[in-house]
């Protein structure tokens, strides 16, 4: 077999190519594909070109078929100095000047320019430069996305200062390290469906694993209850640690479409940084659209502020999904939470203050549409909902899947007595799956184990309305445990949709959303579909 170069920038612009192709036929039923993962991930992209190889689509056949004959094995990761061509198949015998140019052809089609492939290549990180991350941020600065930044240590941006960090950029952590945004500072961070922004071990891939570095905190003037207090996971740094204060619309900037991995690392015994940690955020914060994917504690950690968030999506946390006390006041919309199997422990886990449950602000919340999930955990009492310590709020349209212990708890009678208060309330619940035999959804508390004055969270959810059901199959479609390609969609005929209500009002609530859980039943295509992703390592 005589052999033909091609450049590694025409190999780009073919898999670019295949890409748009296959957009052009996703009215078939066929699914997004991302192609920075498609650039990066040699696994991934021989599974995309062999679905386009059988698809009905002429296009996408004859793009896969010229993909098919490149042996691209470490194509994308050859090194500047070598020459940057791959081999390309064709028959020994001679071909005529037609047929080559007809082979060439699609390369330069539609995407041919050179503007484009740069792009491109861009887009990956070929032409990337690595900048090392030391000492405090103070002034603006903006992070480009032709860039790599690795952060060496705890790096704070400074009160005063604002950090952009533009749509495409990669963020690495070494072990140690974390970004703080003091209070008083801002971050400006927003990605996008096709660029978000990606905060990530510096490990490589294949050998990262949670608690790599520390994750995102960001930090505010809001009220929380007990007053201006010292960050979890952190040690107090000339003040810089320190959130809370009097201000309810303080403003910690932006985060949008963006992914936290592999965060988390424990500083001492009960000590650990989260995936993202929301310390006294005002409502001028703006957090949505943000994964945070096996982190070593929390995935999101909300302490007391009055931010709200939406579009968010913890994966493999190895301690709780969603944590909040501290007199949390905000919003939250549109959750999933996803828990591996005997990874992690509370689905909501939510507090108030432990040492004066009545301490003001209390942690009161108004929550709707959220998808817990958990793949059982042997030896372990996982609960979808744990309420303790005097926090209440308004939770609406919360599906509860496969946990190991029970659905909801609420412990303590400065919790229980927040429900004949209002401050307390639940509508619209299914719970499938749970308990140690898959139809227990509450614990036997007496004796010793009665943590709650007496109160029974049997009778008194079973005795709420038509809209609370225990031990109905909402019907996901697709593996919603799966650890590498989940699916949370219900389908169009699911419960779900039957037992519904009214998202809580407000400008921040989505009105239409009247349905259980986090994803539309029947939608074609849910909101967490581009952006986000799911390494093992």
């Amino acid at each position: 077999m005589a052999q033909q170069r091609i450049t590694r920038a025409q190999y780009i612009d073919m898999l670019w190519q295949l890409k748009h192709a296959f957009e052009q036929t996703r009215q078939q039923g066929i699914r997004f594909i991302h192609f920075n993962r498609m650039l990066k991930d040699e696994t991934y992209r021989t599974e995309v070109i062999e679905q386009a190889s059988q698809s009905d689509s002429p296009a996408l056949r004859a793009i896969a078929e010229q993909l098919l004959q490149v042996g691209f094995e470490g194509v994308l990761t050859a090194s500047a100095s070598e020459a940057a061509s791959v081999a390309f198949k064709t028959p020994e015998v001679e071909r005529s000047a037609t047929k080559k140019s007809m082979l060439i052809k699609p390369w330069h089609v539609g995407l041919g320019s050179v503007s484009v492939i740069a792009a491109a290549a861009l887009s990956v990180g070929f032409f990337d430069q690595s900048v090392s991350v030391s000492g405090n941020i103070s002034g603006d600065k903006v992070w480009q996305s032709s860039k790599v930044y690795t952060l060496k240590d705890i790096i704070y941006v400074t009160p005063g200062s604002t950090l952009t960090i533009e749509a495409g950029t990669t963020i690495k952590g070494e072990s140690g390290s974390a970004l703080v945004v003091a209070n008083g500072a801002r971050l400006q961070a927003t990605g996008s469906i096709e660029s978000p922004i990606v905060f990530t071990s510096s490990q490589t891939p294949g050998s990262r694993a949670a608690g790599d570095w520390g994750g995102l905190v960001m930090l505010g003037d809001a009220p929380v209850n007990g007053g201006e207090d010292l960050i979890e996971g952190l040690n107090d740094q000339d003040g810089l640690s320190l959130y809370g204060g009097s201000d309810s619309s303080h403003n910690c900037g932006v985060l949008q479409y963006a992914r936290i991995e592999f965060a988390g690392f424990e500083i001492g015994m009960g000590n650990e940084l989260n995936g993202l940690t929301l310390g006294g955020c005002g409502d001028q914060t703006l957090i949505s659209h943000v994964q945070i994917h096996r982190g070593l504690d929390d995935g999101l950690e909300i302490f007391g502020g009055t931010t709200s968030v939406s579009y968010i999506l913890v994966t493999g946390a190895g301690d709780d999904m969603f944590d909040w006390d501290k007199g949390w006041q905000g919003n939250a919309q549109f959750l999933i939470g996803q828990q591996y199997h005997n990874l992690g422990d509370h689905g909501f886990e939510i507090d108030s203050n432990n040492e004066e449950p009545t301490l003001a602000p209390r942690t009161l919340p108004r929550v709707s549409n959220v998808t817990l999930i958990s793949d059982r955990s042997e030896g372990k009492a996982n609960r979808a909902v744990s309420i303790d310590s005097g926090a209440g709020g308004d939770y609406r349209n919360i599906l509860m899947l496969g946990f190991s212990g029970e659905s909801i708890d609420l412990t303590t009678q400065a919790t229980t007595r927040l429900l004949a208060s209002g401050q307390l309330s639940f509508d619209g619940l299914v719970a499938y799956d749970i308990g140690p035999n898959r139809n227990q959804y509450f614990e036997l508390e007496t004796g010793e184990n009665d943590d709650d004055g007496g109160f029974s969270e049997r009778s008194y959810f079973t005795s709420l309305s038509d809209d609370v059901v225990f031990g109905e199959n909402p019907y996901l479609l697709g593996n919603s445990t799966d650890q590498e390609s989940p699916t949370y969609h219900p389908s169009f005929r699911s419960p779900v949709n039957l037992y519904g209500v009214n998202p809580p009002p407000g400008e921040f609530f989505e009105q239409g959303a009247r349905y259980v859980g986090a994803v539309k039943p029947g939608a074609d295509e849910a909101w967490y579909t581009g952006w986000s992703a799911f390494p093992i390592n």
